[in-house]
Formats: C-alpha cells, structure tokens, sequence
C-alpha cells in the first residue's frame, strides 16, 4: 500500500472516530441547552447558582449550550478542524465546570454524573479531533 493511499485510510478512519462522538456529544448538549432556557427552575435549584445568579442567567447558560452545539455540527460539516477543535474544548470547559459545581453543591444528588459522563466523551471527542 502506498504513502497516499495510507494517509487517505488513516483520515477516514479519524473522521470515523470524531464522528462517533461528535453527534451524540453535539445533539446532548443542544438538547439539554434547550432545556435549561425552557425549564430555568433546573438550575435555580441548586446553590451554585446563587453564586452566578447576578452574572448570567439560566437562559443565557442555555444558549451557550445551543451555540457550541451548532458550531460544533457546522464546523464539522464545513470540515473546518480547527473550530471544531476550539468548539469542542468550549463544551469540555463547560462541562467540567458544571461537574465541579454540582459536586459541591447542595441538595447531595447525582446530577454531577451526568455532567461527569459528557465532560468524559467531550473530552473523548476533543482528544480525537
């Protein structure tokens, strides 16, 4: 097999693994944006949140979900690999905050898993990128 025809293997199968992860990544986060901005009592629940009450509020934290998420989807349909990157490192950073912050904050729950589980894949998917 020939140096072109071992690149030309290799990038298919990275555009596979990127794949695999970008949609589910991507589609979570844009749903759970849209979330947050129709059901902003989700986050008022939590003490965190009293914390950045005055700075941001749920719907605007929603929409930075739907952003990323379409950047995310755009980026990689226009096969523009650096703003893909740049976008997929935005969402790690987002989730890993809201893990660090569910942890700590009260009421004890299990919705620091959650978070948890797409900081790993965003990671996942930033790594693979």
């Amino acid at each position: 097999m020939s140096e072109k025809n071992k690149q030309v293997v290799n990038k298919v199968i990275r555009n596979e693994k990127v794949k695999v992860l970008l949609y589910p990544v991507a589609f979570f986060a844009l749903i759970y944006g849209v979330w947050i901005s129709v059901q902003p009592s989700i986050l008022r629940n939590y003490d965190v949140y009293n914390l950045i009450s005055s700075i941001v509020e749920p719907y605007q934290i929603g929409g930075l979900f739907i952003a990323i998420a379409t950047v995310i989807f755009m980026s990689y349909w226009l096969n523009q690999r650096k703003l893909l990157f740049i976008a997929a490192m935005s969402l790690l950073v987002i989730w890993s905050v809201f893990t660090v912050s569910f942890v700590i904050s009260p009421p004890p729950n299990t919705v620091w898993l959650l978070s948890a589980t797409w900081t790993y894949f965003s990671f996942e998917l930033v790594r693979r990128v």
